[in-house]
């Protein structure tokens, strides 16, 4: 459960640091600000990954993201999973949700 909350935590930072550098880019024209923010939000992604790899290795698809499905199911609902196809074929879940930079279209 810890790492789940650190990696839910990290992403948050990061996507917030993601618009920061927007605003430094393309409001306040700052290019030195931009570098450094982007540079903190990749750290901060490295990181994440870190923690999300030793989240991966320790799960249980069937049992965490499968009892999901399986109540999502029973409600008559879709159930997705977010850029994770094993685990959408390990749970049993109906779909898979992918941003534009996540897998090549």
């Amino acid at each position: 459960m810890t790492f789940r909350a650190l990696d839910a935590n990290l992403d948050r930072a990061a996507e917030g640091l993601r618009v920061l550098e927007g605003v430094a880019r393309f409001s306040l024209n700052d290019t030195s600000l931009t570098e450094k923010l982007r540079l903190l939000r990749h750290r901060i992604r490295g990181v994440g990954t870190l923690i999300n790899t030793q989240l991966m290795s320790a799960r249980d698809a069937s049992g965490d993201v499968g009892a999901g499905a399986v109540q999502c199911a029973a409600a008559g609902g879709l159930f997705l999973v977010n850029d994770h196809l094993d685990l959408v074929l390990a749970s049993g879940a109906q779909g898979i949700h992918v941003g534009q930079t996540d897998i090549p279209v």
